[in-house]
């Protein structure tokens, strides 16, 4: 890691400290998007002068109290995905070979970690190139333009300060105490799993949730989902939910809607309708919520609702990530809105505009892909609204599906009235790697019509796009 120029050049010309805290996704973004919005100012003026007539220099600093990359290269997406891609060979040669269940965890827990390594790597030399400083150290926000090292008790001055804090696993009490806390497992664990449980209870219906259950199957655990919701995967497209539900029964799977856990006593789950199930393990994938730094400033919150990323960390921010100090931001998962990485990238390309060339645009999050990595997976973007038009389609239309034994899903687009496609949801073993298309064609508000004058590689899963449109034109 680079270390912090102890000295501040305060000659003829002006050195403006951005100060960038977290380097997950949106903390590293931000820092390589703000130094090449800096560049671009370099090139189309060499010699930046302000109103006192002096240069402007500018010094990009993340601090990370853990480790580059944050949660989604160090404990989620990429984790996750790699132990879903693991665990589903494992399961395939377990029902040949009769393996040993635990055997496979350090085969995770080594993959993961040379996954992690090499996109770390990749990582810190775009920082370095862009000559960003990095310090490993826990923050404090000590002013309105100064920030307190921790272990290095020292205080650097920001003209501007971004918190990319990422987010955290909320776990209720219940599940908090000395007796239980061994027993207790978030979606974190994936990265650097020990042991496979027998039995294994999933609190939470919802993707992350939905994840785990299917790592932990492909394991040969044995799982129950309880959501206190009365409709599994929540708000998502029903005929997706009821898909992935059915497949989830049929692979024996146990789904329980409509519940909560009351007490846990002895490695048993008690139920508020008198259900007793019992457990080795219980995974808590309720949602999460901000991770904010110690901060001797106020912030002004957001109102309180009742959701499951209620907490006092929820900082108020406007239309283009400012919170009431307007040299502060909060990007990401920081700003408890819609926990995605891709988001969280999106977000810190709008605000180095903002910050370099005064560029204000808002963010616009109504064509965000979202996707379940389950089995089947879950794709969806755009406007899925059920009074919209829809054209579904099976997957058993597509020779493709059968080569790779997954004839099993549908497609289903949504339309407005010109019968441009607005929304998709994708239901298949390999639905996310589709859904790239589908974001060009909505984002472009291309119609079926044009659709199916395009000429789709022989055979592929993407056909099924093709087939949908035409159906679309009729």
């Amino acid at each position: 890691m680079n270390n912090l120029n102890n000295n501040f050049n305060q000659s003829e010309s002006i050195t403006k400290n951005i100060i960038i805290i977290g380097a997950g996704i949106a903390g590293y973004t931000a820092a390589v998007e703000i130094a090449s919005e800096i560049e671009i100012n370099e090139k189309k003026n060499p010699n930046q002068i302000n109103l006192d007539h002096k240069q402007i220099n500018y010094q990009i600093i993340i601090i990370e109290k853990n480790a580059i990359g944050g949660t989604c290269l160090n404990k989620g997406c990429i984790p996750t995905k790699a132990a879903l891609h693991i665990t589903e060979k494992y399961k395939q040669s377990r029902e040949i070979n009769n393996e040993n269940n635990n055997q496979i965890t350090e085969k995770i827990r080594s993959h993961n970690q040379s996954i992690i390594a090499a996109l770390q790597d990749g990582i810190k030399q775009l920082i370095n190139a862009k000559k960003i400083a990095v310090i490993q150290d826990d923050a404090v926000i000590e002013s309105e333009n100064t920030v307190l090292l921790k272990n290095a008790n020292k205080t650097i001055p920001f003209d501007y300060l971004i918190i990319a804090t990422g987010s955290t696993a909320i776990i209720p009490e219940i599940y908090l105490n000395e007796k239980n806390d061994k027993d207790l497992l978030t979606s974190d664990a994936i990265s650097n799993l020990s042991e496979v449980p027998q039995e294994l209870i999933i609190v939470g219906g919802g993707y992350i949730g939905v994840e785990c259950a299917t790592i932990f199957h492909n394991l040969g655990s044995k799982i129950t989902i309880i959501e206190k919701m009365d409709s599994f995967l929540g708000t998502i497209d029903q005929d997706a939910a009821k898909e992935l539900e059915n497949q989830f029964k049929k692979k024996g799977i146990q789904i329980i809607t409509g519940r909560t856990i009351i007490k846990l006593e002895e490695n048993i789950a008690y139920l508020d309708d008198g259900q007793e199930l019992l457990y080795d393990k219980i995974l808590v994938a309720i949602g999460r919520a901000p991770v904010f730094l110690e901060s001797k400033i106020i912030f002004e919150k957001k109102e309180k609702q009742n959701n499951n990323n209620n907490n006092d960390n929820n900082i108020k921010i406007n239309n283009y990530f400012e919170t009431n100090h307007q040299n502060m931001f909060i990007i990401g998962d920081a700003t408890a809105n819609l926990m995605l990485a891709h988001k969280a990238e999106y977000d810190a390309k709008i605000l180095a505009k903002y910050i370099i060339q005064n560029e204000k645009i808002m963010p616009d999050y109504s064509l965000i892909p979202m996707c379940i990595f389950s089995d089947p997976q879950i794709a969806i973007i755009g406007n899925t609204a059920p009074e919209n038009k829809t054209i579904k389609v099976s997957y058993t239309c597509i020779g493709k599906s059968y080569c790779l034994e997954a004839p099993d899903g549908f497609l289903k687009l949504f339309l407005n009235e010109k019968k441009q496609i607005i929304g998709a949801v994708i239901v298949h073993k390999y639905a996310t790697e589709i859904l790239t298309a589908l974001t060009i064609i909505i984002n472009k508000q291309l119609s079926c019509e044009e659709i199916t004058k395009m000429i789709f590689m022989h055979p592929t899963l993407g056909e099924i796009i093709k087939e949908a449109a035409k159906k679309g034109c009729q």
